[in-house]
């Protein structure tokens, strides 16, 4: 299966049946989807692109694998769009679809429509609640530098100071940075603006890590400043301006 064009949507398709999986593949594919087709868990991760699609549509009774699992592993890596369809939904595997991070959840026999229709109403919900589908595998500042988007898709707020300091960072491509540059950057002054540096920066990181799930892409160097830990890119020079 061909890999997405800029403005359509992606589909991971994760289904042993064959006969089936053809016929929903052709399906999406004739409504403007971009779909890409694996036939089981082992394959899927072994693409090494377990956070790459907009929307992901899982057949819990895949051999070998434990649907719940897949779920809760594409989940811990991207915000996008999880429907289940599959015909061996006890409750048990139902409730677990859910708790893992399962969007929808359809019981075989399905008509294509309905699946078609159950992507669109997780698409409307995620922009309603502002969970972006896109994953670029790094980190991003969007929106005037102010969100940073984790690798997984997860939209963290920025305050303006806070967005000052990571442009900066950003800007400097992993070198490391003094503490007197980023205390002009972030536009504070004063006997105490080491230690207000060193407290933004840590409530950052806090702030990061707890809405993103991972790490947060700072390191910081001991008597001398921070740098970033991982690629950050910025994807518009807009102005930062005070809100």
């Amino acid at each position: 299966m061909a890999y997405a064009e800029p403005d359509r949507q992606t589909v991971c398709l994760i289904e042993d049946d064959s006969e089936f999986a053809r016929r929903l593949l052709a399906d999406l594919e004739a409504r403007g989807l971009a779909v890409q087709l694996f036939r089981g868990a082992e394959e899927f991760i072994a693409s090494g692109r377990v956070h790459a699609f907009d929307h992901y549509i899982i057949d819990l009774g895949l051999p070998g694998a434990d649907g719940a699992e897949l779920i809760a592993l594409i989940r811990s890596q991207s915000n996008a769009g999880i429907l289940v369809v599959s015909g061996r939904i006890g409750p048990d595997a139902f409730v677990g679809a859910f708790a893992a991070g399962a969007d929808m959840v359809l019981n075989k026999p399905v008509r294509f429509e309905q699946i078609v229709h159950g992507i669109e109403a997780i698409a409307r919900r995620m922009q309603a609640a502002g969970r972006s589908p896109a994953h670029t595998g790094q980190w991003r500042i969007t929106d005037g530098g102010r969100m940073l988007v984790s690798p997984a898709g997860l939209n963290i707020a920025l305050t303006y100071v806070e967005a000052r300091l990571l442009l900066h960072i950003a800007a400097m491509d992993g070198a490391a940075i003094a503490r007197a540059s980023l205390i002009a950057a972030a536009g504070m002054s004063g006997e105490e603006a080491k230690r207000s540096l060193d407290a933004v920066i840590f409530r950052l990181r806090r702030k990061i890590e707890a809405q993103a799930k991972c790490p947060a892409p700072l390191r910081a160097l001991h008597g001398f400043g921070y740098q970033a830990a991982e690629p950050i890119t910025v994807d518009a020079d807009l102005p930062l301006e005070r809100q």
